[in-house]
Order: structure tokens, then C-alpha cells, then sequence
């Protein structure tokens, strides 16, 4: 995943950038970003799904694997 790269090269060499020391500082920032971009999703199919089981709503099988892709 691209966002985890940004992370972990602004964590990597936050201190370390000599032609621009706010360049890690900004790739933490955005892997941050991305990073809870990606939680976020993954928390919405899991309390929809959920949600779904518990109405006892069953999922046809196009639904549930249109719903397994995550888009960034």
C-alpha cells in the first residue's frame, strides 16, 4: 500500500532530510492520512455487514462481492 511507504519513510528519515526538512514531516503526515482513510473503510464494511446479519438480511452473492473491494 502506497500509504504505508509515505509513513514509513517520514518516520524513517524524519530527521534526516537535508535538502528539505519538512518533506518527512509532510510524508508522515499523508501515510497518516491514508492510513485512517483506510481504517475508516474497513470500519463502515464491517458495521454494515454486521448490521446486515443482524436484521438477518442475506447478501446475494453479487452484492457481497461488489462490496469487497476497498477503492482509494
Amino acid at each position: 500500500m502506497k500509504y504505508n511507504n509515505k509513513f514509513y519513510i517520514g518516520v524513517k528519515y524524519l530527521n534526516d532530510c537535508p535538502v528539505q526538512p519538512n518533506l518527512p514531516v509532510y510524508l508522515l503526515v499523508v501515510g497518516s492520512m491514508g492510513l485512517v482513510r483506510v481504517l475508516n473503510l474497513l470500519w463502515k464494511q464491517f458495521r454494515l455487514r454486521r448490521m446486515r446479519k443482524l436484521e438477518g438480511v442475506e447478501l446475494d452473492q453479487e452484492e457481497e462481492t461488489d462490496s469487497n473491494f476497498i477503492f482509494i
